[in-house]
């Protein structure tokens, strides 16, 4: 079998590396038709609009869509399947140009609905806007001429067919899983700390806010600090909440390279998941929980329907009670207290990982996925 990742994507994003190096790990040739976007910011206030978005960047749009059209058909057309990976819809469009006129099979890693995450929860757009509608064409386009499309957990499933009002039986869940021989269990530095760990980008799902609320109700626990790593949309805000309620005990790093975020997991007791009060939080398993499970680390992730489709309770992981952050501190102290429980939540999640979520296993389900596959006539 021999696929083509297709698109802008980013080649070292872990979950395109998960997929890629999954693949390679069953016996699949992959082929990368790959051409570097350059990132488009949004600001919050939504004050980049459609014409200006496109003003600003028809001429990127056409060097780059120029540059895949002719490496796809170098090289790429020699491919069974196209795979276009996360996170540009727009990339979709070509995909299917050549899906239909070579008669290749096409799967599309939704990954993030663009109108879920830019209108419902980061609210860049008004819903009913033009943007607003504009991003929702574009994501039931995209899914409309794909042949699969990859999304991250059943509830993601159930969530897109509602928000998008498409219908299930394309979909095919496909979890994110991690990259084993990077995030595996190592020794850390010895600390007198109990280290409390977040990482990622700073985001309305992630619950930031009830993180900080959790350090403010444990301040007083002299040794329990916490370190948050990433910056994002929310960066600004949690900091000065932050700066406001004079923690000491909490560690703002920014973005790590990314060689270093292992070494980071490794010195912390515990890892922390998602807590925000949002659809995605709710929908979705972060790839940090993947990573520190993978490295034997205990997590605590808000009690949701997407975190219970494979892990359960004080066994592979500990759920506090999403936006609670009364709730987050009463279990980082539990765990804290409870030195065997976190080798056993640590342990039984490595176990639960073995047997899901390594680049071999999620590879091995998108080769069936593709397998499965007809191409659209």
């Amino acid at each position: 079998m021999r696929v083509c990742f297709f698109g802008t994507y980013d080649p070292s994003y872990p979950r395109n590396i998960v997929l890629r190096k999954g693949l390679q790990k069953n016996g699949v040739e992959v082929i990368e038709c790959n051409v570097s976007l350059p990132q488009i910011k949004i600001s919050r206030e939504g004050k980049l609009g459609l014409a200006e978005f496109i003003v600003k960047r028809s001429l990127v749009f056409s060097k780059c869509y120029t540059k895949l059209f002719f490496k796809f058909l170098r090289g790429g057309r020699k491919c069974d399947s196209i795979i276009v990976p996360f996170e540009w819809e727009y990339d979709v469009f070509l995909a299917w140009f050549f899906a239909k006129l070579f008669g290749k099979k096409l799967v599309f890693d939704i990954f993030n609905s663009k109108y879920a995450t830019l209108v419902l929860e980061s609210r860049v757009f008004p819903e009913k806007s033009f943007s607003a509608e504009w991003n929702l064409w574009k994501d039931r386009l995209s899914f409309a001429l794909s042949d699969k499309v990859l999304v991250q957990t059943k509830t993601h499933a159930d969530s897109l067919s509602k928000t998008l009002k498409v219908p299930k039986e394309k979909m095919r869940v496909l979890y994110l899983g991690a990259e084993e021989e990077k995030f595996f269990s190592r020794p850390a530095k010895k600390s007198k700390n109990f280290n409390v760990l977040f990482f990622g980008s700073f985001i309305p799902l992630q619950g930031l806010e009830y993180i900080i609320g959790a350090a403010e109700k444990l301040k007083n626990e002299k040794d329990i600090r916490f370190k948050l790593l990433g910056k994002g949309l929310l960066f600004n805000e949690v900091k000065a909440m932050a700066e406001q309620k004079s923690l000491a005990n909490v560690e703002f790093l920014g973005w790590v390279p990314e060689e270093n975020l292992p070494e980071e997991i490794a010195s912390a007791d515990i890892c922390l998941g998602q807590f925000g009060k949002t659809e995605r939080a709710n929908i979705f398993i972060g790839h940090k929980i993947f990573q520190s499970i993978a490295m034997k680390k205990p997590v605590i992730n808000a009690d949701t329907p997407a975190a219970r489709e494979f892990f359960k309770e004080n066994e592979s992981i500990v759920f506090c009670k999403g936006g609670n952050a009364s709730s987050l501190a009463q279990k980082i102290l539990f765990l804290k207290s409870n030195p065997p429980l976190r080798r056993s939540i640590s342990s039984n999640a490595f176990r639960v990982f073995r047997q899901n979520f390594t680049a071999e296993k999620i590879g091995f389900e998108l080769k069936k996925i593709i397998e499965e596959t007809k191409p659209n006539k």
